[in-house]
C-alpha cells in the first residue's frame, strides 16, 4: 500500500525508523522464543542485534539501562558507606548536574515515603480495622493509600 502513495525514499524517510525498530523487536522476539537455543546462544544472537542497530535506535534502547545501571551503583556506592556528595558528582559525569540534582530531589522524596511508611506500619499493630482505616487517613492521601497494599503485604 505504501508503494501506491510514496517513492522509496519517501517511505525509508516516513517509516524507516519504525520499520527497524519493528523488525528488531521480531527478531529479539523470535530469538527469545527459539528453544533450540541455548542461553549464551540467545545472548550472543541479541548482541549481534544491538551491534546491528542504528545509533539513533541504539541510544534509545540504551537510555534506560544506563539509568538502572546508574542507579545500581549509587546503590552500591551507598552500602560501601559513600556520602551523598560522591553520588551526585558521580550521576553528575554521568548525565549533567541538572539531571544530578533531580536524581537526588527523587532520592530525598523516596527517603521520606519510606521514613513515613515505616512509621504507619510501626503504629498500625494491634490498632483495629477502623483505627488503622483513619490512620491511613491521616498520614497519606488517597493516592498515596493505593500504593500501601504493597508495603503491608511485606512485599517491599
Amino acid at each position: 500500500v505504501r508503494a501506491q502513495f510514496f517513492s522509496k525514499a519517501e517511505i525509508a524517510a516516513i517509516f524507516g525508523q519504525e520499520d527497524a525498530a519493528n523488525a528488531d523487536a521480531l527478531a529479539r522476539m523470535r530469538i527469545r522464543e527459539d528453544q533450540s537455543l541455548t542461553a549464551q546462544q540467545r545472548e550472543e544472537r541479541l548482541a549481534a542485534l544491538d551491534a546491528n542497530l542504528p545509533a539513533g535506535l541504539r541510544e534509545e534502547r540504551e537510555a534506560p539501562l544506563r539509568i538502572a545501571r546508574l542507579q545500581q551503583e549509587a546503590e552500591r556506592m551507598r552500602a560501601a558507606g559513600a556520602a551523598e556528595e560522591e553520588i551526585f558528582r558521580m550521576r553528575a559525569e554521568a548525565f549533567g548536574a541538572d539531571a544530578a540534582a533531580r536524581l537526588a530531589e527523587v532520592d530525598r522524596e523516596e527517603a521520606a515515603w519510606r521514613q513515613r511508611v515505616g512509621a504507619y506500619l510501626a503504629q498500625r499493630k494491634g490498632l483495629s480495622d477502623a483505627a488503622v482505616s483513619a490512620l491511613r487517613s491521616r498520614m497519606f492521601s488517597e493516592e498515596e493509600q493505593r500504593r500501601l497494599p504493597v508495603y503491608e503485604s511485606g512485599q517491599m
